[in-house]
C-alpha cells in the first residue's frame, strides 16, 4: 500500500530521551533528514489524541503530519523506508537478502539481547544525568485506627507507636526523561529490625513513564491516577482522582491551619 506523505513536513517523535526503543526511531528521522519534533508521553496530547489511536499506553509512537499513527520502533523504521526508493543512501534496509537477513539479526541482538544492558547502564548511574527540578510538595501527618494500620503494613515491618500515617502530594514539573507530572500516595512510619523506616504503602501518577521505571526498577507500587496539587486562590489544594472516583483531597489555607478529607 502507497501512503503519500509530505516529507517537509513535521513528524512528531511519542518517546523519552532515555528509552532504547525512541532511540531507535530517533536515529532513522535524523538519518533521513526529516523534519521532527519529540514529545514526552507526559504531554497532555498524548493522553487526548495517541492514547486512544494506539489503543495502549506505549512508546515511541510516530505521528505523521496527515494524523496517522505508527506504533513501535521497527514499524517506524519500515514505515519511513517505504517512503523512499530501495537504493536510497538513507534506507535503514540493505539492498540484499543476504544484508537484510544479517541486518535483521543484529538488529534483534541489539534490542533484546542488549537490553539487559542498557537498563544498567540506564538507570545504575541515574545521579550522573538525572534531575528533578522545582519540586513542589504537600505532606499531610495524621492518625489512623491501629488495627487497620496493622492490616496495611506487611510483616515483618511493624507501624509506628503513633498510628501515624503521611499522604502526600508532589509536583514534579521537571525531572529528566520523565517530563511533567504529578505524585501523591501513602507513606507509613515502620521499623524494620528495630531500625526506623518509611513503608511506601501506595502511590499514583499521572504519567506512564515514571510509572514504570518505578514499578520495574524500584519496586515502588506505582499506578495511573489523576493527582493534582495547585494553588486555588489562596489555598494549597490537594486532590486525587482513582478510576473516575475522587478518593483524596486535602487544604492548607493560608490563614494557617490543615483540612484533609
Amino acid at each position: 500500500m502507497t501512503i503519500a506523505v509530505n516529507p517537509k513536513g513535521p513528524y512528531i517523535l511519542w518517546g523519552t530521551p532515555h528509552s532504547l526503543y525512541t532511540g531507535k526511531a530517533r536515529s532513522c528521522l535524523i538519518k533521513k533528514g526529516l523534519a521532527f519534533v519529540e514529545r514526552c508521553p507526559s504531554h497532555t496530547d498524548y493522553k487526548t489524541r495517541v492514547r486512544p489511536a494506539v489503543g495502549m499506553v506505549t512508546f515511541p509512537v510516530l505521528e505523521t503530519p496527515e494524523g496517522q499513527f505508527i506504533q513501535d520502533s521497527t514499524d517506524i523504521v519500515t514505515y519511513l523506508d517505504a517512503l523512499e526508493s530501495p537504493s536510497s543512501p538513507t534506507s535503514m534496509t540493505p539492498a540484499t537478502p543476504v544484508q537484510r537477513v544479517v541486518a535483521s539479526l543484529i538488529d534483534g541482538f541489539g534490542l533484546e539481547g542488549l537490553l539487559q544492558a542498557a537498563m544498567h547502564y540506564r538507570w545504575s548511574y541515574r545521579s550522573l544525568h538525572e534531575r528533578f527540578i522545582n519540586r513542589e510538595f504537600m505532606i499531610i501527618t495524621y492518625e489512623t485506627d491501629p488495627v487497620l494500620l496493622r492490616a496495611a503494613v506487611p510483616e515483618p515491618l511493624v507501624p509506628n507507636a503513633e498510628n501515624h500515617v503521611l499522604y502526600e502530594w508532589i509536583r514534579m514539573p521537571d525531572s529528566s526523561g520523565f517530563g511533567d507530572y504529578t505524585e501523591s500516595g501513602i507513606v507509613i512510619p515502620c521499623t524494620f529490625n528495630g531500625e526506623p523506616i518509611n513503608y511506601t504503602a501506595q502511590m499514583y501518577l499521572d504519567d506512564q513513564p515514571p510509572i514504570d521505571g518505578g514499578r520495574e526498577i524500584w519496586g515502588f507500587p506505582k499506578k495511573y491516577a489523576l493527582p493534582k496539587l495547585e494553588v486555588a486562590s489562596d489555598t494549597l489544594t490537594g486532590t486525587l482522582s482513582y478510576a473516575g472516583q475522587s478518593v483524596a483531597m486535602g487544604v492548607w489555607p493560608s490563614s494557617g491551619g490543615l483540612r484533609a478529607t
